[in-house]
């Protein structure tokens, strides 16, 4: 299963690399905005289920939107020019950033157990370099 795994990402990583390649970034942003959008409008079909994700922050909430097209960009960028070995360092960094953020700065409480996956993490990012 592992195996299967490893092969489905790095397929995915491949078409993802091939995609950045042959498609110019405002090409790419249409394409994800268009999916979206369908996905916002499947999911907003019943807005009485959907009161817990209305927002009251919308300062917030457009720097929040802000930064995701920059994230977006970066992210798109990079497949260009580095090598997958180096791409995958990034992206594991990705996730360990994301675990510690969420601990350190949003102030939310972090098991034990998610302190030692990060730990794991980190060992496998270094691992990777």
């Amino acid at each position: 299963m592992v195996i299967i795994y490893t092969a489905l990402m790095a397929s995915a990583d491949a078409i993802a690399k091939m995609v950045a390649n042959s498609y110019a970034d405002p090409e790419l942003f249409t394409i994800s905005g268009i999916i979206v959008v369908i996905l916002s409008v499947l999911a907003n079909r019943h807005p009485t289920q959907l009161a817990w994700a209305q927002d009251n922050l919308p300062k917030a909430m457009a720097l929040r939107s802000g930064a995701t097209v920059i994230v977006a960009v970066c992210f798109f960028q990079s497949f260009q020019p580095l090598p997958f070995a180096d791409l995958f360092i990034f992206i594991g960094l990705m996730l360990l950033l994301a675990g510690l953020m969420s601990g350190l700065i949003l102030r939310e409480y972090v098991r034990f157990v998610a302190w030692s996956a990060l730990a794991a993490g980190f060992v496998g990012v270094l691992c990777f370099l």
